[in-house]
Formats: C-alpha cells, structure tokens, sequence
C-alpha cells in the first residue's frame, strides 16, 4: 500500500504547480507552529495549529493582492491543506503526557514481574 501511494505522488508531482507545493510546505510550517503554540498556551493545538494556517495563507493572499496581482483560492486551500496534514500527522505520532505515564507504569511493573519469577 505505501508503494502505491508513493508511486501515485511521484506521478502526480508534475502535475501539480510549484507554486502549490510552495503553498503546502509555508502551510505545513505554519501548522505546526500553531500546533506547538496551542500545544502549549490552549487545550485545542488542533485547531490552533489549522486555524494558523489558514490565517497565514489568507495574509499572503491579501499581500498578493495588494501589490497587484490576484487573491487565489486555490492557493490559499494549498495553504490550508498543508497545515491540516501536518497537524494530523503530529496528532497521531504524538503521546499524551497520560500515555507516557502509563507506558512507564506498565513497564516497570513488567521488570518487577520478571524480578520476582527469578
């Protein structure tokens, strides 16, 4: 199944502009920063983490806008999608502080079954 992916994200990279793949790794970077921001000051860095990186392509637009050229939507969902996935890779590969907890817990009560069978 990851091969497949692979092979479908290699051939579709030509047909993807630059500039979106741009727009993806600036909403990724800004995801992830909201995400630790809200990680650490709010309970919800989820939202957080989306929330700014919809506001960042939505001042870069309005920055493109302003110098002349275009307000692009596609550019701005690149932008968001980019934080959204970022965001939900770090929310899956990252432990709560309960589960860091409990994963020590169960360990050293396995070393002290192990201990105690000897």
């Amino acid at each position: 199944m990851k091969y497949i992916l692979l092979l479908f994200v290699g051939l579709s990279y030509g047909q993807i502009a630059e500039d979106k793949i741009l727009h993806f790794v600036a909403g990724g970077m800004s995801g992830s920063s909201g995400y630790l921001i809200g990680d650490y000051y709010l309970d919800k860095p989820e939202l957080t983490g989306i929330g700014l990186a919809f506001v960042s392509g939505v001042f870069k637009e309005t920055y493109d806008y302003t110098r002349g050229g275009k307000f692009d939507n596609k550019d701005l969902l690149a932008t968001t999608i980019g934080g959204v996935v970022i965001v939900k890779i770090i929310s899956l590969t990252k432990k709560s502080k309960n589960e860091k907890i409990n994963d020590n817990l169960v360990r050293s009560m396995r070393k002290l079954e192990r201990q105690r069978k000897r």
